[in-house]
């Protein structure tokens, strides 16, 4: 039988797109403050009052904790069963992560975070792809109504006046049928004090507007977002951290081609490198926009054999992957609880703070235990 557990405080949402299959199968708890998951856990609650409150005959033998830019109820640091702490952006939650990961009894991170908590002397950090895809971008009508084939006709109205180049009245009638208008796209934050290193290469894609169609936008999300994929033949990526991220399987399964940067850490084990996307690197970014913006049909192969392989990864599909290794782990796991139960976290616990104050000690403290390479993950 399937371990049990709770997993939050996450919101309707992300259970919805995400831990639909595993909430229905009754293995999975999702809880928030308020309970609009289903399950509310408060920050004056006690393990004991929540363990009153379980589903009838259902209790559970561990507890995943999402981590970042949210608060966790104090009584779930004292939870008697193993913590799962997921850690994502771990570049900007660094000094956050620091004093809570200790606390947990396996934490989850992408390939560089592993590596830099390690050296951190958080050694019970596993990599973990934690970005699959939602239920909304996959094929299957039964799990979502994503795909965006090119054939598909696109609702959305004429091109976002936030642009870079140009849209003629010809391009807006073939995107009202659904044709492919938009160049080269970039959705994502261009907020320069994070994404430093992620600018110039925009500046570069910017450029390349004096003969091609590129949008590059920001604050775009759910549905919009979705038809913007829907539109492009290009999706320009490049990750904070060398991580496959939300981006890079969204691009892919809404049937644009992916560009991603080449050496990143995850990705290839995923795409296959003129196959199913295409890696670029500095020297050779503008020549391979503008061979495959020319050559269509070599494009729309690879953008259609990349949308058809990550059909595969979705959250829920990844996510089943680290519940294998929770269950490899689990001898481990429970003796790192009982361990944990026998220390005070309140000393170190920074999950008191408010949401927005986690952000900013993050950006205040520059003191020690931060990785060197501190300017090119946060890039």
């Amino acid at each position: 039988m399937p371990r049990r557990y709770l997993f939050g405080p996450v919101s309707p949402r992300f259970v919805e797109q995400n831990l639909y299959r595993h909430c229905q199968a009754g293995d999975c708890l999702a809880f928030d403050a308020t309970g609009a998951t289903g399950f509310a856990i408060g920050m004056a609650d006690t393990w004991d009052e929540v363990a009153t409150r379980w589903p009838a005959g259902w209790r559970p033998d561990f507890v995943v904790l999402d981590l970042h830019y949210t608060i966790i109820p104090p009584c779930l640091w004292q939870a008697p069963v193993p913590l799962v702490g997921l850690a994502q952006d771990w570049n900007l939650l660094w000094h956050a992560y620091r004093r809570l990961l200790p606390h947990v009894d396996l934490v989850l991170t992408d390939t560089a975070g592993a590596e830099r908590l390690a050296c951190e002397g958080i050694g019970h950090v596993r990599a973990a792809n934690l970005f699959g895809l939602e239920r909304q971008f996959l094929a299957d009508a039964e799990k979502g109504t994503g795909g965006n084939r090119e054939n598909r006709a696109s609702p959305f109205p004429p091109f976002p006046p936030v642009h870079h180049g140009h849209l003629t009245e010809s391009g807006n009638q073939r995107a009202a049928a659904g044709a492919r208008d938009i160049d080269i796209l970039f959705v994502g934050n261009l907020h320069p004090a994070v994404q430093r290193e992620r600018l110039p290469w925009l500046a570069r894609i910017g450029q390349v507007s004096e003969r091609r169609r590129v949008a590059i936008l920001q604050g775009v999300f759910d549905e919009e977002y979705r038809r913007l994929l829907g539109r492009a033949r290009i999706v320009f990526n490049r990750s904070l951290r060398g991580e496959c991220n939300m981006r890079a399987l969204e691009a892919a399964a809404s049937g644009a081609l992916l560009f991603q940067e080449a050496g990143n850490l995850e990705v290839p084990a995923y795409l296959r490198d003129r196959q199913e996307c295409v890696y670029y690197n500095d020297d050779n970014l503008e020549e391979l926009l503008d061979y495959y913006l020319d050559h269509e049909e070599e494009r729309r192969a690879i953008a259609e054999a990349g949308r058809e392989c990550v059909q595969q990864y979705s959250f829920a599909n990844l996510w089943d992957e680290q519940l294998k290794r929770i269950e490899e782990a689990w001898p481990e796991l429970a003796e790192r609880c009982l361990g944990r139960r026998h220390t005070n976290p309140k000393r170190e616990r920074g999950d008191e703070l408010p949401r927005w104050r986690v952000g900013l000690r993050c950006a205040e403290e520059r003191g020690g235990g931060f990785p060197r390479s501190r300017a090119r993950a946060s890039g």
